[in-house]
């Protein structure tokens, strides 16, 4: 079970991954503007920052993240979400994609690893 949400490269060699979070949401207070941003490492990686509007009350919003990020070994992603008011956000689905841009060798694919913690 996780405990820190984060997913951490443990692989080698440092390599470019497409990183994909798509997040089903709602939130208690309306009139709020959520945002979300995928981060490396602590630090938010520029050009991530989705946003949705709540008008209204536990109304569920979909939204979608992309970044194209360098991992090293240990190195470890998170997504951040802040809102313009205070209240409950109650994650519906949410989906973590990690796609390697490289990782074929001679004898077919040699997938790097990773791990959540």
């Amino acid at each position: 079970m996780p405990t820190s949400n984060r997913l951490t490269y443990t692989g080698t060699p440092t390599e470019s991954f497409l990183i994909s979070v798509s997040i089903g949401a709602d939130f208690s207070i309306r009139n709020t503007t959520v945002r979300y941003r995928i981060a490396k490492n602590g630090t938010t990686i520029a050009d991530t920052t989705s946003q949705h509007y709540y008008a209204a009350r536990d109304q569920v919003h979909n939204t979608k993240v992309n970044a194209v990020v360098e991992l090293a070994t240990n190195d470890y992603i998170e997504v951040f979400v802040t809102a313009t008011a205070n209240g409950d956000l109650s994650a519906r689905t949410i989906l973590f994609t990690v796609t390697s841009s490289g990782g074929i060798g001679p004898t077919g694919g040699t997938g790097p690893t990773s791990t959540v913690t």
